[in-house]
């Protein structure tokens, strides 16, 4: 992700209100970290912008780059048994300082690496 892009989903999340299916996803996401992290470790998943077209998620958890890698990964390309959106944009800041360490922006179709 560019600095722009990370400023267009930053920029969304004073306005996001959560759907049904908003709810849903944020569950399965939370049970992705769940099953990267274990249960000792604690990711939060926020969202900040879900339409047909994109999907904005804020995580906020460690900074271990075996598990910002694993769940930004998961996220991308996770089998997801609710309508998610095809463009996904994964903002991950560490839990310590808030500090952003990771911005992944997924195209349609697309494979996280």
């Amino acid at each position: 992700m560019n600095f722009d892009e990370i400023l267009y989903v930053r920029n969304k999340e004073k306005d996001f209100k959560y759907s049904d299916n908003d709810m849903n996803i944020q569950g399965e996401i939370a049970w992705f970290a769940q099953q990267i992290g274990g249960d000792s470790i604690i990711i939060e998943v926020f969202f900040v912008l879900s339409n047909e077209k994109e999907l904005g998620i804020y995580l906020n958890g460690p900074k271990d780059p075996k598990i910002i890698e694993a769940l930004t990964c998961a996220i991308i390309n996770g089998k997801y048994e609710n309508k998610v959106s095809p463009i996904k944009y994964v903002l991950y800041y560490n839990d310590s300082d808030n500090s952003l360490v990771s911005a992944v922006k997924s195209s349609p179709g697309s494979k996280a690496d």
